[in-house]
């Protein structure tokens, strides 16, 4: 990986219902570290080399696949204060 290098990053995060594949532009990358810019928002983002690979990929596809499996796999949420009684 090298700075430019286009990576796809699997962002699944359950408790905000996030699973979504970000499409990143290398901008800076270090010894331990490295920071993607996505595609649309221009966000950055800063992540581990150790990442690469795990929910950082260089195809498409497998971040893909890992977003969808978790997906899936996902439980519906419930409220904390569901008690079962209605609120008015």
């Amino acid at each position: 990986m090298k700075r430019g290098d286009v990576v796809y990053y699997a962002r699944i995060f359950p408790v905000t219902d996030t699973y979504e594949v970000d499409e990143l532009r290398i901008r800076t990358i270090t010894d331990t570290y490295f920071v993607g810019t996505e595609k649309h928002t221009k966000q950055a983002f800063l992540l581990s080399l150790e990442d690469y690979g795990r929910i950082v990929f260089s195809e498409r596809g497998k971040a893909l696949q890992l977003v969808k499996a978790a997906e899936k796999n996902r439980k519906p949420q419930e409220s904390e204060d569901d008690d079962g009684e209605e609120l008015y």
